[in-house]
């Protein structure tokens, strides 16, 4: 009996060594046999999904619930296996982490462990959710002039509630309204000040003509890479979207959008198209390996007729492509990187544009225990050298998302700067994690302006005599959930003024505090 259990267990070792011996006598790579396992996992998952269905249907007929249980409170008519989430990936509602760039998924139907247990087939189809963010804010010295009392504080207070229908299989609809308002600045709380307004509200088709490909029309974030030209300006009490078209097609290893937005809706026409228009196309590839590559074409267009440096010349409408790639991932254990350019062509009114600008950035783990990352990260983007000679030469920064780069008091935009960027980070007891930003910030050109995070002019000096250190900041930074829905954020950041900064605004400290709490429900 003995001898038969061992011959048995030989022939199971012997058939489950075979295939791979097989696949390496005939020269098959580990990337091949890696290919065709996920290749099979994909079939498996496939069939997994054509059972629980078939079973579904079975447990609905008359006389045979029993074969397959409806998830407890839910009818067995109901009952249907959770849908795929939408393909394009959209903002979440919070503001990033300090320090680093995440992307998360619109909401969309819980995962089949959720919706397997109580009373979810319903909530399949529809869905409710929120979230309730909660700023004080001060800022001392804005202008740099301690002579002159300017501080600045409020308490800023967002409010986001959306829906989410699944139509059918392929069709759903996200709804998500939006309160904003700063304590205190109303006229009265008995009135009403219309702060309320729809933030998102699009239709959303999946698998549209090929498995893969979607169309989603209607209000709109749009996300891409690290929301350096395109982003949702999550840490602003509003945050940002677009009146869009959006065609994608994704699959396992790369994907593609295209977008058309109506960004500024201008009704006088009496001199012609006067609107603003953003159109692109945003290629995702090598989506599954440690380094993957982003390229990208962005053309804008603004029909409003701008004067250029030359004042005898006509006006005429600003029309400027970006073309760029980006790319990040993992070097080897412990290593990431991040690094991005982009170059720019067109015309600003009736002057030749040319810009480009780059971001690098690398941090290391020093040590997994604690999180500890040591970091350095460096930016430039172009400026204009002559205010007066009919070129543009300024970076177009776009509609980014500024705030977690150039330094968290929001006094840098990508454009006619250098950010010389060190960075530590630590988590000293989990999940508290702590980071300590500075930053070294110079003008790219002497005569260029001086623009913050918003694109507002802080400084200019067009001869070109104030030199081009603005300055240096320090920005700590503390985050720590006090529960899975709960997330505390506090910040304190400090600017000190370089010889640009003194000579064209003020020569005295900057000082920011904030205390934020967000609530997702």
């Amino acid at each position: 009996m003995r001898s038969k259990m061992l011959g048995a267990g030989v022939c199971v070792c012997l058939a489950l060594v075979a295939p791979p011996a097989r696949a390496q006598s005939s020269g098959a790579t580990l990337e091949e046999r890696l290919a065709a396992l996920e290749h099979r996992v994909d079939q498996l998952e496939q069939e997994n999904r054509a059972l629980k269905s078939q079973l579904g249907s079975l447990a609905s007929g008359p006389g045979l619930v029993g074969l397959a249980a409806a998830p407890q409170g839910a009818s067995p008519a109901t009952a249907r296996p959770a849908a795929p989430p939408p393909h394009a990936e959209i903002a979440s509602a919070s503001c990033p982490e300090p320090g680093a760039h995440t992307t998360a998924s619109a909401p969309t139907a819980k995962s089949d462990a959720q919706t397997q247990g109580g009373a979810e087939a319903k909530s399949e189809r529809l869905q409710f959710g929120g979230q309730i963010r909660l700023r004080a804010e001060g800022r001392q010295n804005a202008d740099l002039n301690s002579r002159l009392p300017d501080l600045q504080d409020f308490i800023g207070q967002r409010l986001r509630f959306h829906v989410r229908a699944k139509l059918s299989d392929t069709v759903e609809t996200f709804v998500q309204f939006q309160d904003s308002r700063l304590w205190g600045q109303e006229i009265s709380t008995l009135s009403n000040d219309r702060l309320t307004d729809l933030h998102q509200g699009y239709l959303q088709v999946n698998d549209l003509l090929k498995p893969g490909l979607y169309l989603r029309a209607g209000r709109q974030e749009l996300i891409y890479g690290a929301e350096r030209l395109i982003g949702a300006a999550g840490w602003d009490n509003i945050g940002r979207t677009f009146d869009a078209v959006k065609m994608g097609y994704s699959s396992r290893n790369w994907s593609s959008d295209w977008f058309a937005a109506k960004v500024v809706d201008r009704r006088d026409t009496s001199r012609g198209d006067r609107d603003q228009y953003l159109y692109g196309i945003y290629n995702q590839f090598f989506r599954r390996r440690p380094q993957h590559l982003e390229v990208y074409g962005i053309f804008f267009r603004d029909g409003l007729r701008t004067a250029g440096e030359i004042a005898s010349l006509d006006r005429k409408a600003t029309q400027i492509m970006t073309l760029g790639f980006r790319s990040d991932g993992k070097l080897e254990p412990g290593i990431n990187y991040e690094v991005e350019f982009a170059d720019q062509f067109g015309h600003r009114g009736f002057d030749p544009h040319s810009a480009r600008a780059l971001a690098a950035k690398m941090y290391k783990t020093v040590e997994e225990t604690h999180q500890l990352r040591l970091g350095f990260e460096y930016d430039v983007a172009s400026g204009d050298r002559n205010p007066h000679d009919g070129r543009s030469g300024e970076f177009f920064n776009l509609f980014p998302t500024n705030h977690q780069y150039y330094g968290y008091a929001d006094l840098m935009g990508w454009r006619n700067m250098q950010d010389f960027r060190p960075m530590f980070t630590v988590a000293p007891v989990r999940p508290v994690r702590f980071d300590v930003d500075y930053h070294r910030l110079y003008l790219l050109e002497a005569r260029g302006p001086w623009k913050d995070a918003g694109g507002n002019v802080l400084g200019f000096d067009p001869m070109g005599q104030s030199g081009t250190h603005v300055g240096d900041e320090l920005d700590f930074t503390l985050g720590f959930p006090i529960h899975k829905a709960v997330k505390i954020l506090s910040g304190y950041s400090l600017f000190f003024p370089g010889a640009f900064a003194r000579n064209t605004r003020g020569k005295d400290r900057q000082d920011l505090f904030y205390l934020q709490t967000l609530v997702d429900f």
